[in-house]
């Protein structure tokens, strides 16, 4: 499981204990300790930098891990996702409707892409 859970922060880029419960141990129900105790592990041997005093986020939950949740149920692919971390690189800019001439930065969560299946 260690190299699962690898895999799924390498593809997130970052990943809380709740959201890598969620995603690879979704009949956990220990307040996620125990995947605590294996991200602790993996910290301590160097394979995981873990990050603190990251901003808790009022509403909402882990967007990106839902959607990799139904792609597995639904036996889609993801073909493409790209995190907030690469998107804010991107510099986004919109001319917001009745706004003229001015440009404002847009940075979304995340972006993904699922394939065309009509």
């Amino acid at each position: 499981m260690d190299e699962e859970i690898l895999r799924a922060v390498n593809r997130f880029q970052y990943m809380t204990a709740a959201q890598v419960g969620r995603l690879l141990y979704p009949n956990q129900h220990d307040d996620n300790r125990y995947v605590q105790r294996r991200l602790r592990r993996l910290a301590q041997a160097d394979y995981l930098l873990r990050l603190r005093e990251l901003p808790t986020p009022r509403i909402g939950s882990a967007p990106l891990v839902a959607a990799e949740l139904l792609c597995r149920r639904f036996q889609v692919s993801m073909p493409r996702l790209i995190t907030e971390r690469a998107l804010k690189r991107m510099n986004i800019r919109v001319q917001p409707h009745g706004q003229d001439g001015r440009n404002v930065a847009v940075i979304p969560d995340a972006w993904f892409e699922l394939p065309d299946l009509g």
